[in-house]
């Protein structure tokens, strides 16, 4: 009975694992459409900008990130070294996604300022501040902690998942918080320039 129970739970391990790396495969084939659509929509007056859907892209990318994670450790405390190996691979695709549309909106959009008033100001850039830190913090622990486990150093690999997981972990969480807060809580302050450019490109594309 032990033995058939563990050929079921392998052949159900290998049957979700197929299922999560297509999954991921779905998820990275579909980013860099995502990232080319952007620069293929026009100004508006009320958006202001071409890339506009970029900010809640890439809290969604951050919500992904954060599920493939979570998924990842459930998956490695049952020892289902194939599903975890998928998610967290996955995990690593989408925050590469997240790095590219992250990196373009800033480039066309600028700053874009946080208007709340009052004590959400300190909470929001106390979680802003954290957020920035531990995202530049994590970028080489992942790196390290990939490339061991890719080369089978699992011991070295753990020690230093412990510490990445989390961080990361708070990094995506917080993403999803502070995109919450200054775009949905509150209406977005962009600069003066990025509201002429889009004045200026909505002006184009009316006449043409």
């Amino acid at each position: 009975m032990r033995i058939r129970s563990n050929r079921d739970q392998q052949r159900g391990s290998s049957f979700l694992s197929v299922q999560a790396y297509a999954a991921v495969a779905l998820i990275g084939y579909r980013l860099p459409a995502l990232v080319v659509r952007t620069r293929q929509c026009d100004y508006d007056a009320g958006s202001m900008v071409s890339l506009w859907f970029l900010a809640p892209l890439n809290s969604v990318l951050n919500a992904i990130a954060a599920i493939l994670l979570l998924a990842g450790y459930y998956c490695i405390r049952r020892r289902w070294l194939r599903l975890h190996r998928a998610f967290m691979l996955g995990a690593v695709t989408v925050s590469v996604g997240f790095f590219i549309s992250y990196s373009v909106y800033p480039y066309n959009v600028g700053d874009v300022r946080f208007q709340g008033e009052g004590w959400i100001r300190p909470v929001y850039f106390t979680i802003l501040f954290s957020h920035v830190f531990l995202a530049a913090a994590i970028v080489p622990l992942v790196l390290v902690t990939l490339w061991r486990a890719l080369n089978g150093s699992f011991r070295r690999h753990r020690k230093i998942a412990r510490w990445a997981w989390p961080i990361w972990v708070y990094v995506s969480i917080t993403g999803v918080v502070v995109y919450l807060m200054c775009y949905r809580l509150y209406t977005p302050g962009y600069s003066r320039a990025a509201l002429a450019r889009g004045v200026a490109i909505s002006q184009k594309t009316a006449m043409r």
